[in-house]
């Protein structure tokens, strides 16, 4: 009778300890997520790439939301408890003795139905880790940051200091850069207004006194040490250091390595030297190739296209650590060239005039990937990668200036634009030298 009368209670008390079975059976999944890095579906929330942050907002999501999980879980284990624990009282009064044997019989049923719940989240997580398993990716060969072709032991200090490479600015200052700061803060403070000057002139000098306190004259940037006891190794041994051609790579080797490498080079590409140094006769023709072109230059424009003072360009190489007897990439620095200028206005000029359609060539790699997705990639495909020995140094001029009077005409340019032009195009290319060594080489 007492039995049949608490049937309701003892199902309610069943159904709650079911529900504390699953909520402990959930925990215990998400936070075997949680330790194995594992993003269940109901985590897998997508951020929109409204910002470069993105990224890193959706690595973190995933977590943020599991630990959440986490604790809603843990109070909602909280409230059962506290439910069952009433319910449990309610029936020890209504049964009395009979209720030890009625809670073990549903307990062990339950048991039975929770260790199933367990072996089906085992699976789930081994699916997980499974789908989600990060795929090693092959560690891309980077060139190392100092390359060392000399015998000249480098301490950790100073072997620390150049594989930040040659563009790192050291912590040194110059002597007298407070002196320097004060006169810069004074030229500004003379642009204030008269009534302002002397309030801002007190400031600058607490801020100077302050700087001399905390910087005195004799203290020396550990850096700066290095560097001259660097620089003191590579004078000893005949040594200097450059620029890899690939990668930010440091490059120490002997002087007149670099120099026969240089040599090498010159001597393998049939230059010419040159007694006199023609940078004088070609600003003179520059000169008068800008007043000769009055539809692309304007006359109140033509001092911006003149390089004035100019010299003649240097070279130096970089070396080709890749490749067999590591050769040098030459680079001719032409910035101080006299044609430098016109030569700028003269791309402008051809790729507005003059554009090439892209139809066998690529603007750079970006523009190759992209070409590369849209194309249909079967198996038996396979891509080839052709390098040209000095490329720009074989491009016929001759047979290059027709191709590029032809699309001139093609697109109809008018005659006088295109005379001046391929006057530009003649001075331009006729003006390919460099000096090296005191030796003014075409």
């Amino acid at each position: 009778m007492i039995i049949n009368a608490s049937r309701g209670s003892i199902q309610k008390y069943e159904n709650t300890l079911s529900k504390l079975y699953k909520c402990n059976a959930n925990i215990y999944f998400n936070k075997q997520c949680l330790n194995k890095q594992l993003t269940p579906s109901y985590a897998n929330i997508k951020v929109p790439k409204t910002s470069p942050a993105w990224s890193y907002t959706q690595k973190k999501l995933p977590a943020i939301r599991i630990k959440d999980e986490i604790k809603y879980l843990y109070s909602k284990k909280q409230q059962t408890n506290l439910k069952l624990y009433h319910l449990h009282l309610t029936m020890a009064n209504t049964c009395g003795g009979w209720w030890p044997y009625i809670q073990h019989t549903i307990e062990e049923e339950l048991r039975k139905v929770a260790n199933s719940k367990y072996k089906t989240l085992e699976k789930k997580l081994q699916n997980l880790t499974q789908a989600q398993k990060q795929i090693p990716q092959p560690q891309h060969p980077f060139h190392p940051r100092v390359v060392n072709n000399t015998e000249i032991p480098f301490s950790n200090k100073e072997m620390g200091l150049l594989q930040k490479g040659l563009k790192y600015n050291t912590h040194t200052k110059k002597k007298n850069w407070i002196q320097t700061l004060a006169l810069e803060a004074e030229t500004a403070i003379t642009q204030l207004p008269s009534n302002e000057r002397d309030v801002f002139r007190k400031l600058v000098a607490e801020c100077i006194e302050i700087l001399q306190q905390q910087n005195p004259t004799h203290n020396t940037h550990p850096e700066t040490k290095i560097v001259q006891s660097i620089q003191r190794k590579l004078k000893e041994h005949g040594a200097m250091i450059t620029k890899a051609d690939k990668g930010n790579t440091t490059v120490i080797l002997p002087t007149h390595q670099y120099e026969t490498k240089l040599q090498d080079f010159i001597r393998n590409n049939d230059f010419r030297t040159k007694a006199t140094d023609p940078t004088k006769t070609f600003q003179t023709q520059i000169r008068s190739m800008i007043k000769q072109s009055p539809t692309l230059i304007a006359k109140d424009h033509r001092w911006k296209y003149t390089n004035m003072n100019p010299t003649a360009p240097t070279i130096k190489g970089l070396i080709k650590l890749h490749k067999p007897d590591q050769p040098i990439r030459p680079v001719v620095n032409w910035r101080n060239a006299p044609a430098y200028k016109l030569s700028k206005l003269f791309t402008e000029k051809v790729t507005q005039l003059a554009p090439l359609p892209h139809s066998f060539n690529i603007k750079n790699k970006h523009d190759l990937l992209k070409k590369l997705v849209d194309f249909p990639m079967l198996p038996h495909y396979n891509l080839a990668s052709l390098d040209v020995t000095n490329l720009y140094s074989n491009i016929p001029v001759k047979e290059t200036k027709k191709i590029f009077a032809n699309i001139l005409e093609h697109n109809i340019v008018t005659p006088q634009t295109l005379q001046e032009l391929l006057k530009w195009f003649d001075t331009i290319s006729e003006q390919n030298y460099f000096t090296h060594k005191d030796q003014i080489i075409i």
